[in-house]
């Protein structure tokens, strides 16, 4: 995914955010540790990860979450 890399906002779903940060997302908790992978690995200010019926995670260097 180099495209994304200094992009401000990007929003992968579930398994594009498992297949870039390798890591299996079961919960929440696991959503926002890749969230903040991502936002590590393309260098962004937010990453939305959607959850499908599960809704979504907010990662971002704005607000420290």
């Amino acid at each position: 995914y180099p495209l994304y890399k200094r992009a401000t906002v990007i929003k992968p779903n579930r398994k594009e955010a498992e297949e870039a940060t390798h890591t299996r997302i079961t919960d929440r908790a696991s959503a926002i540790r890749a969230g903040e992978q991502l936002l590590t690995l393309w260098d962004s200010d937010m990453v939305l990860i959607t959850l499908g019926e599960h809704g979504m995670v907010l990662a971002s260097r704005l607000s420290g979450q």
